[in-house]
């Protein structure tokens, strides 16, 4: 229920980042389908990209280094809360952008997992 607006916006999806152009010698080399996101196409509507892109990433790591602690030291794995903390961390992780292909999105599924941390630790 929390599409990112770059759904609705960014008509060509995915292509629009990953399938950015590539040098010759790259080309050659890869088939010119590297994936490796071109976060240049960020500037044409958003200002202070790498700035902003540095500090998501720096949140989410953040954020999914908190996770993980608490999952690390969960009294019960197979207790519901535990099973919906990792499933959010793991789908986060899994994303391999830092969750910058919807911040909003990611950040929430970890506040969510960081507000079970009583239910999962128990002697806290």
């Amino acid at each position: 229920r929390m599409p990112s607006p770059h759904v609705r916006i960014m008509k060509k999806r995915c292509v629009h980042c990953h399938m950015a152009k590539e040098a010759p010698e790259t080309i050659a080399k890869h088939g010119g389908h590297t994936f490796k996101a071109d976060f240049s196409t960020c500037n044409q509507c958003h200002e202070d990209m790498d700035k902003k892109l540095k500090k998501y990433r720096s949140e989410i790591e953040r954020k999914m280094q908190a996770v993980k602690t608490i999952l690390d030291q969960a009294d019960n794995r197979e207790d519901e809360n535990y099973k919906q903390a990792k499933l959010n961390y793991d789908m986060v992780k899994g994303d391999g952008g830092y969750g910058l292909h919807n911040v909003t999105y990611a950040s929430a599924l970890l506040d969510y997992s960081l507000s079970l941390e009583k239910k999962l630790i128990h002697n806290r």
